[in-house]
């Protein structure tokens, strides 16, 4: 039943749901460092708990982002306007075959384009037609 319930609110912490992140005026040194991916949601989808046999982080540094995905790992730059946050449309990945392919795929192409973000403390939670990604720091 927790089970249910931690995909149903997009909790982390046994059957706690998290701490709503504040959606405004972001900055690079604000999304500076390594967050690592918790849930996957594509648009209209159910929530989807990263493998736990990979793993999945995305990092900001300067005007670049790095993003591991399984196996593979990929980079592109980023820009910040306002709540908005816009990664590379294209970002240069490796294409090794990862036994978490079908997942890989999806994430990377959730992370390319703008989405608006939210922080709250070591939660990050980006929002775009595409759906919702977590992370925690």
């Amino acid at each position: 039943m927790c089970a249910l319930l931690l995909l149903s609110t997009l909790g982390f912490s046994g059957c706690a749901s998290p701490a709503s992140p504040t959606f405004g005026t972001v900055s690079a040194e604000g999304l500076a460092g390594t967050w690592t991916l918790q849930i996957l949601q594509q648009a209209g989808g159910p929530a989807i708990a990263a493998p736990s046999e990979a793993s999945y982080s995305l990092t900001f540094s300067g005007n670049r982002v790095s993003a591991l995905a399984d196996c593979n790992t990929c980079s592109g730059s980023f820009t910040i306007v306002g709540d908005a946050v816009t990664i590379s449309p294209v970002l240069a990945c490796t294409r090794a075959l990862c036994k978490t392919a079908p997942f890989e795929q999806l994430y990377t192409v959730m992370l390319a384009g703008e989405s608006r973000v939210g922080v709250s403390g070591k939660l990050m939670v980006l929002n775009s037609a595409r759906g919702q990604l977590r992370f925690t720091k």
